[in-house]
């Protein structure tokens, strides 16, 4: 019936709060994000935590990360998710052919 609560880190609610303003339109493919300084300064978090979701964020293939010019947001690829989705069903099947 009831369930573990779970928290979240800190900059998982970044990563849920950027990937929104991205499905609601607000931001684009090609705009270019906050700084790390000014988003922890209107969040009210720390750098490292801002870090830690650009890093997420441009894992996922959310944004990109350009040294000495900015984080911006990335065009969705469709085949991009779908190779990532597809590597993570064969992963997970490798595991549970292991165990």
């Amino acid at each position: 019936m009831f369930r573990p609560v779970k928290t979240k880190k800190v900059y998982e609610e970044i990563v849920e709060q950027i990937k929104k303003l991205i499905v609601d339109g607000k931001l684009q493919p090609g705009d270019k994000l906050l700084s790390e300084r000014e988003l922890s300064e209107k969040l009210n978090v720390s750098r490292a935590s801002v870090r830690e979701a650009f890093s997420a964020l441009e894992i996922m293939g959310v944004i990109s990360i350009r040294p000495g010019e900015g984080s911006f947001v990335q065009q969705v690829s469709y085949g991009g998710c779908l190779n990532r989705f597809l590597f993570c069903c064969r992963l997970r099947s490798m595991i549970s052919c292991n165990y």
